[in-house]
């Protein structure tokens, strides 16, 4: 389980930290026009990232609340 939520772990923050880059490396107009096309669009894109984030935080935390258990249970 461990290894599971390392790798979720790792791959949200790699996420995090893409997003922030590009914010800074992205001017701002571009990305103004960017989210635009994308709400012109019927804002379907910004939906599935959105649920794929909350899947993956909810998966974050159901599996760190199964981990802190099993590990309590140990002790």
């Amino acid at each position: 389980m461990s290894v599971v939520l390392s790798i979720l772990l790792i791959a949200f923050c790699i996420q995090g930290l893409v997003k922030f880059a590009v914010g800074f490396m992205v001017p701002c107009p571009i990305r103004s026009r960017r989210v635009a096309s994308y709400y012109q669009r019927g804002g379907r894109i910004i939906s599935i990232y959105d649920t794929a984030t909350l899947i993956t935080v909810v998966a974050l935390i159901v599996l760190l609340a199964g981990w802190c258990l099993v590990k309590q249970s140990r002790e």
